[in-house]
């Protein structure tokens, strides 16, 4: 990204800074992962175009659907949905950057509209899709 306009630039690192600082403040209470939940969290970074049941993931990681979820917000800093969804806008963004549309770019990422890919996206980076398209484009 050459030149993000000064709005979008800001907004989105404090977005971003705004996620990450809790994150880096729960660090020290982070022992290492359980395999099961590495297992899981790799499992929804390869195939994070799809739709992933909680009962499926649930039947990888062996344990409770809310276990799971409690294990992995512990773990990784958010729900398994919500991880799922990071990983989502992170594919559309390289999307976005190698120039597909964003119509293209939601259904790519494994949204099932456009405008929850949207929503999803701005609350994320606090910045729509286009915005972001557009300054990477810069």
């Amino acid at each position: 990204m050459a030149s993000l306009g000064s709005d979008a630039k800001g907004a989105a690192l404090q977005g971003f800074l705004t996620r990450l600082l809790p994150l880096l403040a729960e660090a020290e209470d982070l022992v290492c992962v359980p395999a099961a939940l590495g297992e899981v969290a790799g499992y929804l970074d390869a195939e994070c175009t799809s739709a992933h049941p909680l009962s499926q993931l649930s039947r990888r990681a062996r344990v409770s659907p809310e276990h799971l979820v409690r294990s992995f917000k512990r773990h990784f800093g958010l729900p398994p949905h919500a991880y799922l969804l990071n990983r989502r806008v992170q594919y559309a963004q390289r999307a976005l950057r190698q120039g597909q549309t964003i119509a293209e770019a939601a259904l790519a990422s494994g949204f099932a509209d456009q405008a929850h890919f949207q929503r999803v996206f701005k609350r994320l980076l606090a910045s729509t899709p286009r915005q972001y398209r557009r300054a990477s484009r810069e």
